[in-house]
């Protein structure tokens, strides 16, 4: 049975992650349990799974302006820490972007390579991770099942996935 697992998992995309990978052999660690700044704590945690998915992410852009080296540590130093340990433990590894990246007024999905449109400083050093991970996934937050932080997204959210919405179903 492959192992999985969910760095970041008590974030939003985490805890629908856990909800997708029912029934599968999960080890779902939020930022209390797995500091994936820490090199060690990294290995310790990734060291034998097969799949590791990165759900952690410093999300909250004006945060992120005042605290930029924190934002950077996780979303590039971690990010980077996750990457080399899946590597190195020979899993799998997933790194999960935000579409926010994008201004949104595209008529059809952006294709994986599509250049950054948008400029924050939480994307940038997310950016810079997920180039050095070969496959990508952006993920449109606003289509997530449990919703959004924002209500401008709720809308977002029924605009491209549909009621109910369906992480399936998204388009990005």
């Amino acid at each position: 049975m492959t192992r999985y697992l969910i760095a970041g998992a008590g974030g939003m995309l985490g805890h629908d992650l856990q909800l997708v990978l029912a029934g599968r052999e999960v080890r779902a660690l939020g930022r209390g349990e797995l500091d994936i700044t820490d090199r060690d704590s990294v290995a310790g945690a990734v060291h034998d799974v097969d799949v590791v998915i990165n759900a952690a992410a410093h999300t909250a852009v004006d945060d992120a302006e005042s605290h930029e080296d924190e934002a950077y540590a996780i979303n590039a130093t971690g990010a980077g820490l996750l990457a080399a340990a899946a590597a190195d433990a020979g899993a799998r590894f997933v790194q999960v972007s935000t579409d926010y990246v994008f201004r949104g007024d595209a008529n059809s999905p952006y294709p994986e390579d599509a250049p950054s449109t948008r400029s924050a400083p939480t994307d940038a050093p997310r950016r810079r991770a997920s180039a050095s991970c070969g496959r990508r996934i952006r993920v449109p937050t606003s289509c997530a099942p449990r919703g959004s932080t924002a209500s401008t997204a709720r809308a977002s959210r029924a605009r491209c996935c549909g009621s109910p919405p369906s992480a399936r179903r998204c388009r990005s």
